[in-house]
């Protein structure tokens, strides 16, 4: 079996033990000019689409040694993230994509202070964050849409669920296999605009009675779902 490395690049896929596969040229200078690794370091491959393996490198190539087991949730869960101002989406779609987020679409709300989207570098976040984290899998950051476009959006998810600082407490359904977590900008979702979410059949849920920042908020509820449909490590 291959050993375990922190050090991981995107090649494409699918692998087979035993093959060797060419570093793309943009990751081979990463792994020699910026990491200082060396022929013989053992490395990480990951395509993308769920597939990871562990091998040796040499030179501009790695032989692939062990396939690496699919480590994504079961659960496929989108976060609808209402644009914060500065680079606060820098930081919920690291954390998210950490934590087993699918996908993460941008939402502007009436009260979001900012429309600006940077979804190349959300995206290229997202892929540092996946080799940082060892997941085989980058989540996709989507172009932003309104929030009439979010409700046409909602029966495509099976279980939807809106995080609102005056909802009741609420809990987690039973496991679904896709999932949506609504949250709004700084300035909070409007009254109108919680309603129209609940009408449109998604759930209330209160994150606590604290009030989180909107970078914190996301991150918080993909953790405390994951963790309730036992994709955490454990079940509660």
């Amino acid at each position: 079996m291959g050993g375990y490395s922190k050090h991981r690049f995107v090649v494409s896929g699918p692998y087979t033990v035993g093959s060797r596969v060419v570093l793309p040229p943009n990751e081979a200078r990463h792994a020699y000019q910026v990491l200082r690794l060396r022929p013989g370091d053992t490395v990480g491959l990951i395509d993308g689409n769920g597939h990871a393996c562990t091998g040796i490198l040499e030179h501009d190539s790695v032989y692939i040694q062990a396939l690496v087991p699919n480590a994504e949730p079961c659960v496929c869960v989108t976060l609808f993230q209402g644009i914060p101002k500065g680079d606060k989406m820098d930081s919920i779609v690291q954390k998210c994509v950490e934590l087993g987020v699918f996908e993460i679409q941008p939402v502007v709300f009436s009260r979001c202070i900012t429309q600006e989207t940077r979804t190349a570098r959300w995206q290229r976040i997202a892929i540092e964050a996946a080799k940082q984290c060892g997941r085989a899998r980058i989540p996709q950051i989507k172009e932003s849409i309104p929030f009439d476009v979010l409700l046409d959006l909602l029966p495509c998810v099976e279980q939807t669920y809106v995080c609102w600082e005056y909802a009741e407490a609420g809990g987690f359904k039973t496991m679904p296999r896709t999932a949506g977590l609504v949250i709004g900008p700084e300035g909070g979702i409007t009254a109108e605009e919680f309603f129209s979410l609940t009408n449109a059949g998604t759930q209330p849920l209160s994150l606590g009675p604290r009030i989180l920042r909107t970078e914190t908020a996301g991150p918080t509820a993909l953790a405390i779902a994951l963790f309730a449909w036992g994709e955490l490590g454990c079940r509660p």
